[in-house]
């Protein structure tokens, strides 16, 4: 573990905590691997980026009432993300320089979201990016915090994300969040635990009610038209048949120009339109070559259902984004079922 949660990244020899209960710290070569480690979250990763993928998570469980993850890879993910239906999650960027999309809403260093309850999230993280999670239990919330106006923010509207802008709230709950991940790295016993989770359960609660009764610089960001405009093509792009887009029927559909769907999807900082629609069709193919169930299935009639007629094209393609053949996607497939 770092000294710094701050400056967590990618290492390929990241310690590995000695209780694998309480703290877990762990590299990954494997986008879907490192997407299983959220748990309680039903969550499915997308590669953007061209390129290996490298990445590391680390989380801190506390005890039944709160956990604290922080993830970082090298490239940029899509990240589909249902969240718990009895836990509320509290999320912070860490890397100043690189800020995430969350369903269409741009969070950043200065800013916390709040996702409650069945919340389905649309997260788009940038290469190189470090994000934190704290979940915590909906009844704990309700039970600890002394705040009716608190308890109604957090616990209020299920099904709904906000992101606060508020610097200093952000700030000091990185400060906390680093405290807690290096005591629970070296609690030794579970009465330590317990002890850090009361104390950080307090502390959040506080800070916000706080932040919120002093400040007068609090508001919540509101989802910008090409916020809205980049999650619905997205949506339209997914159903593309074709591995080109449709700007003419995109452009129908959502009642603008090819240029103003572009220019949606560069102020958000993602890949533009025919990159995403290459990614999304190539981690298709992946997932199907991963799949046991149609392990029998060529590779050629997989990269065909899913638009790629031209299998040297095809390879290429795969290979630049993932930094593997599809016969190697495949082959670790047949390793795994033979052990």
């Amino acid at each position: 573990m770092e000294n710094s949660v701050g400056s967590v990244g990618y290492e390929p020899d990241c310690p590995v905590a000695e209780d694998p209960v309480a703290f877990v710290d762990r590299c990954y070569d494997d986008f879907d691997a490192q997407s299983e480690r959220l748990t309680g979250h039903d969550q499915r990763y997308m590669q953007l980026t061209p390129g290996p993928f490298r990445g590391r998570f680390v989380s801190a469980f506390l005890g039944p009432r709160i956990s604290v993850h922080v993830e970082t890879a090298n490239q940029a993910l899509e990240q589909s993300v249902g969240c718990n239906r009895d836990q509320i999650n509290i999320g912070l960027v860490l890397d100043p320089d690189r800020a995430f999309t969350a369903n269409g809403m741009q969070l950043a260093a200065d800013g916390i979201m709040v996702s409650r309850s069945d919340v389905e999230l649309d997260i788009d993280s940038p290469a190189g990016g470090t994000v934190a999670a704290i979940c915590i239990d909906r009844d704990s919330v309700e039970h600890c915090c002394g705040d009716a106006a608190i308890v109604d923010f957090l616990l209020s509207r299920p099904g709904s994300v906000d992101i606060i802008l508020a610097p200093e709230l952000a700030e000091q709950l990185r400060q906390n969040l680093t405290a807690v991940l290096r005591a629970c790295h070296d609690a030794r016993s579970p009465d330590e635990l317990s002890s850090l989770e009361d104390a950080f359960l307090a502390a959040i609660c506080a800070q916000i009610a706080l932040h919120r009764a002093t400040e007068s610089g609090w508001s919540t960001a509101t989802r910008p038209r090409q916020g809205d405009r980049m999650l619905a093509a997205k949506s339209l792009l997914r159903h593309n048949r074709d591995t080109s887009p449709d700007y003419r029927e995109m452009s129908r559909r959502l009642g603008c120009t090819p240029r103003s769907i572009q220019s949606a999807f560069a102020a958000q900082g993602m890949p533009n339109p025919s990159q995403y629609l290459r990614a999304v069709k190539l981690n298709r193919v992946r997932r199907d070559l991963l799949d046991g169930g149609i392990e029998a299935e060529s590779i050629g009639d997989i990269a065909a259902r899913h638009g790629f007629w031209n299998w040297s094209r095809f390879s290429q393609h795969y290979q630049r984004q993932f930094g593997e053949l599809p016969s190697h996607t495949r082959a670790r497939l047949q390793a795994a079922s033979r052990n």
